[in-house]
């Protein structure tokens, strides 16, 4: 694990991402994220041309992001698809 990611290690994870997902047959539509400045203008791209749309959730919304996270985690152990 990176201690320090930035815009092109989140890009990669996001290729990682929807490689993992091709394998595991599982096909999202949409991926919600935050405004990170991480997330460089590399990422979206990556995740368009697998036809995976990217919401970014308005400023300052933690306590929402948190509430999504954990429900995306539930249904990631639960085995339900996107």
């Amino acid at each position: 694990m990176d201690l320090h990611p930035n815009g092109p290690w989140v890009t990669q994870q996001a290729r990682h991402l929807c490689w993992s997902l091709e394998a595991g047959g599982v096909r999202p539509k949409v991926l919600p994220r935050d405004s990170d400045s991480k997330v460089s203008l590399s990422f979206d791209p990556v995740l368009a041309d697998e036809g995976i749309a990217t919401l970014r959730t308005p400023y300052r919304t933690l306590p929402d992001t948190a509430r999504r996270e954990r429900v995306v985690g539930l249904a990631a152990r639960s085995g339900a698809h996107c």
